[in-house]
């Protein structure tokens, strides 16, 4: 599991912003998010991790969404989000889903953090090769942003894009 209390240290990022949490699971990064964010979306496609997360009192602070992520920017409007946040939920997605993250996500934010947290394979599925650190720093680096890479001596790491 992600050291939730270090990674407090970067939410002020989040200062002001309507943040999308790509992946958000049952709720408990997304929350300690929301303590500094305007708005934040909570996105998950279980349904189950969801419930789970309600259950556990973790949905207080944002606004949950149970579908996949290419659902819901699909529906989104430009100014519906300046901000985004994911923890290893990039390694599960589609090549269409990164390709409308790429499209509709990026170009609205200028804020981004990506948290790598457990090493993986590259996947078959992703032509972005995103399940491996650097190429996330380089996904961002292509798609406008300048990125810090952070924590790298862990086992774990965090990926700051900023425009």
């Amino acid at each position: 599991m992600i050291k939730v209390n270090h990674l407090n240290q970067y939410f002020p990022l989040f200062k002001d912003k309507i943040v999308v949490d790509i992946g958000c699971n049952a709720g408990v990064i997304t929350e300690r998010i929301a303590k500094h964010a305007e708005k934040v979306y909570g996105i998950e496609k279980s349904k189950e991790i969801l419930e789970e997360g309600k259950k556990l009192g973790f949905q207080k602070d944002a606004e949950y969404i149970n579908r996949p992520i290419g659902e819901f920017l699909k529906r989104s409007k430009p100014g519906d989000f300046n901000a985004a946040y994911s923890s290893n939920a990039l390694y599960y997605l589609s090549n269409e889903e990164i390709t409308l993250i790429r499209l509709k996500l990026l170009p609205e934010c200028d804020v981004v953090m990506f948290v790598s947290y457990e090493p993986k394979p590259d996947l078959k599925n992703n032509d972005y090769l995103l399940s491996k650190w650097w190429s996330i720093e380089e996904f961002l680096n292509t798609n406008g942003f300048d990125t810090v890479i952070k924590d790298k001596e862990s086992k774990w790491v965090t990926v700051v894009g900023r425009k």
